[in-house]
């Protein structure tokens, strides 16, 4: 099914070399269920480190074309871990879109994944962090 993504599919993504030396190499499981459509993708990934926050999966959209796929997780809300491994939830903050590329071989998905988080520092500087890692999944 080299021309089609449809389908549930179980997975892991990996902190890449962006984070904090505790936090590389540490692998999350999801499950992501998608429809496509002439190319288009949508559909929503539950994994590990939120379905316990969230009372609905992130949503997923993107693309899907010989072999190559392109998406964009968006989660319900605005949230993040601090220093202190505190989950911060923002519902009147827009939440941070997560890019996932990555190519179809047989039935698993191999890619990678970033996203770019702006925060305003205690002298009110705006710093932009880019994050990223990789990720795969296979067909249920």
């Amino acid at each position: 099914m080299k021309n089609n993504i449809s389908g549930k599919w179980n997975g892991v993504y990996t902190y890449g070399d962006s984070y904090p030396v505790e936090m590389r190499g540490r692998e999350v499981g999801f499950h992501l269920e998608c429809k496509q459509l002439k190319g288009v993708i949508i559909g929503t990934c539950e994994d590990e480190e939120s379905k316990n926050i969230f009372e609905q999966p992130a949503s997923i959209s993107g693309v899907f074309e010989d072999g190559y796929i392109s998406f964009v997780k968006k989660y319900p809300h605005h949230w993040s871990v601090d220093e202190k491994r505190k989950v911060r939830i923002d519902k009147n903050r827009e939440a941070i879109e997560v890019q996932y590329v990555g190519y179809l071989n047989g039935s698993v998905v191999k890619g990678t994944w970033s996203m770019s988080v702006a925060y305003v520092d205690r002298l009110g500087t705006i710093t932009n962090v880019e994050f990223e890692g990789t990720w795969m999944m296979k067909r249920e």
